[in-house]
């Protein structure tokens, strides 16, 4: 039977793993959504301009900061997704997190954001 402090440094090393898969992952689904719900902007202001009579482009600027703040938790769900590469850029810069971790990230988010884009095209009406 292996000593204590070697199982407990591989079950740190295990729990620093799954950690870092959801990171990865979550950065995928935290741009494919960003993606997905930053394509509607427009319509929706739009649409709560004709409703309200208020100017297109403060509604404009009100849902993009909603939809920024209702990402912060989303991002936090997954142990702090990001879902812009820059600052994936900036961390590497910093020497905070690992060249390999950051990338397979950057990586992650492209995905994500062909993801949610190829699904806009998909769930959009032809007009």
């Amino acid at each position: 039977m292996p000593p204590k402090s070697a199982v407990a440094r591989k079950r740190r090393r295990e729990r620093e793993e799954l950690k870092q898969l959801l990171l990865v992952g979550g950065d995928a689904l935290v741009t494919a959504i960003w993606v997905l719900l930053s394509c509607t902007f427009a319509e929706a202001a739009e649409a709560l301009s004709e409703i309200s009579g208020i100017g297109e482009f403060a509604l404009a600027v009100a849902v993009t900061v909603i939809g920024l703040l209702m990402m912060g938790p989303m991002c936090d769900m997954f142990g702090g997704a990001l879902f812009n590469p820059v600052h994936n850029a900036a961390f590497v810069c910093a020497g905070k997190g690992t060249l390999t971790l950051n990338s397979l990230r950057m990586v992650a988010q492209i995905l994500g954001a062909l993801a949610g884009s190829y699904t806009v095209v998909l769930i959009t009406p032809d007009w």
